[in-house]
């Protein structure tokens, strides 16, 4: 019976949330991450994450799954929580520096996001590089009532929490492999 109630308590909350007005809330966010990894080695972790190679240990599996084509125009598909699924369409790719994405028509956030990737040097010449820098930013329209809108803020904390983890694993240990 506390099944019955359950379900029946579920089933009434979404249909009230269906017939609420589709409210937006805006996501804006800035993450810079420095790492002791070269540049080329973090442009080759980021475009081997989103090309679906999980194997590496950069990308945060506990929070989403990627994969697409990272070139002009590719498309890339991501699962949140293992239950959201949005879609980006790549543009402005620079491989070794940066690429922007944006959600395709119809999903259920709309705006740009931005990587990129720089050297970090200590000094004036190249030979003082110590690292990299990893600036991921962008700005969204995401509607509330959606399963992405309910859950973007707590994902977009936990997934560049443990990026920041990963990629610092990543500096002293290297990559990881199954």
């Amino acid at each position: 019976m506390f099944q019955t109630s359950q379900k029946a308590l579920r089933a009434a909350l979404l249909s009230a949330l269906a017939l609420m007005p589709k409210a937006a809330q805006a996501l804006t966010f800035d993450h810079k991450i420095e790492t002791h990894l070269s540049s080329v080695q973090l442009w080759d972790l980021l475009t081997s994450a989103l090309r679906g190679d999980m194997t590496s240990g950069f990308w945060p599996t506990r929070y989403s799954t990627i994969s697409g084509q990272v070139e002009e125009n590719g498309l890339i598909t991501e699962v949140v929580f293992g239950s959201s699924t949005v879609k980006y369409r790549l543009s402005n790719v620079i491989p070794g520096e940066r690429l922007t994405y944006s959600p395709l028509p119809g999903e259920a956030m709309q705006g740009l996001s931005h990587i990129e990737v720089s050297p970090l040097a200590r000094g004036d010449s190249s030979a003082d590089q110590v690292g990299s820098v990893l600036h991921w930013y962008g700005s969204y329209e995401v509607s509330s009532f959606s399963p992405v809108g309910l859950t973007i803020r707590l994902y977009e904390q936990l997934f560049f929490r443990a990026l920041r983890g990963n990629l610092e694993k990543l500096a002293t240990s290297g990559p990881q492999n199954p």
